[in-house]
C-alpha cells in the first residue's frame, strides 16, 4: 500500500492556503493546513513529511518557528521550506 506524503502548510493567507492545498492534493499529497504558526509549534507527534511556512506571518514570525523547530530533537530534521507572496524579501 502506498502512504501518501503527508505536507504541511503555515501561511496567514487563506487565498494562498487554499492554492497551495489543491495544488499538492492534485498531485497526490496528503495536506494540513493552518493559518497560525503556532500551531505548527504544537505538533507533538505525527510530523509532516515537508513543512511550506509563511516568512512572515501575522502574530508569528515563521523564521522563529523555523528557528525553534529545528532546536527540538523531535522535529530538528523534518524538512522546512520557507515561502512568501511578499514582494518585499
Amino acid at each position: 500500500m502506498n502512504m501518501l506524503k503527508k505536507v504541511m502548510i503555515a501561511d496567514d493567507d487563506p487565498g494562498i492556503l487554499d492554492a497551495v492545498t489543491a495544488m499538492l492534493e492534485f498531485g497526490g499529497y496528503d495536506v494540513s493546513s493552518t493559518s497560525d504558526g503556532a500551531t505548527v509549534l504544537d505538533i507533538t507527534e505525527n510530523l509532516p513529511d515537508l513543512l511550506l511556512l509563511d516568512i512572515w506571518m501575522s502574530g508569528t514570525d515563521g523564521r522563529d518557528v523555523c528557528k525553534e523547530l529545528k532546536k527540538r530533537d523531535f522535529s530538528k530534521n523534518m524538512p522546512i521550506i520557507m515561502i512568501s507572496a511578499s514582494t518585499e524579501l
